[in-house]
């Protein structure tokens, strides 16, 4: 029978070229796999070591809480208790933070001019009011001057206008009426102000 020089593989082989790029390809890819691996392997004793110490601090942790709260030895339990008060608690700030005025207003610095008056002065009515978040308070307040003697409402007006601390936080004072009343130790002169806060 004559020899006929057919390749029946010369499609399926690749050329020598070919086959030796796909095997260079593939080195490179085991190599880069096998650092990779070597990497992973390198770092895994020191993640379980992590675990470990991870594990003792919890153990040890709800060793101390079972014993410091018997009555509630779960932790994640007392923990979740925990977290429902503080929500309790936020929400009831809230809602007295929502029922304030955004500026709570402070009679103290008026209260204490008032309070230091010479002797013919006296503090007879005092009201201190805030109707709304956004209104100014208001402060109303009666003094006292015996009949007899000068009435000094000037004075007191200066006085009050002079004080670096009630300008600050008040605006000018008005006096609004003067009435004559009869008191135990004899007639007197009542003077009403009124004073705002400012903004």
């Amino acid at each position: 029978m004559t020899h006929s020089h057919i390749n029946l593989a010369q499609e399926i082989i690749w050329p020598r070229r070919k086959r030796q790029l796909a095997y260079r390809l593939m080195l490179s890819y085991l190599s880069v796999m096998a650092l990779i691996l070597f990497w992973i392997a390198g770092g895994a004793p020191r993640r379980i070591h992590a675990g470990i110490e991870a594990y003792r601090k919890n153990r040890a942790l709800e060793t101390e809480f079972a014993q410091s709260h018997p009555d509630s030895p779960d932790l994640r339990k007392h923990a979740e208790q925990l977290q429902q008060q503080l929500l309790r608690d936020a929400a009831r700030i809230q809602a007295i933070s929502d029922a304030l005025p955004s500026q709570p207003r402070n009679p103290l610095s008026a209260l204490v001019l008032l309070a230091n008056q010479p002797d013919s002065h006296q503090l007879y009515l005092f009201s201190f009011s805030q109707q709304t978040r956004s209104a100014p308070a208001k402060i109303l307040f009666d003094l006292t001057t015996p009949a007899g003697k000068s009435h000094t409402g000037s004075l007191f007006l200066d006085k009050w206008n002079g004080d670096p601390m009630l300008t600050q936080h008040f605006r000018a004072i008005t006096q609004l009426q003067v009435r004559r009343a009869e008191r135990l130790d004899g007639p007197v002169l009542i003077t009403q102000y009124e004073v705002l806060s400012k903004e």
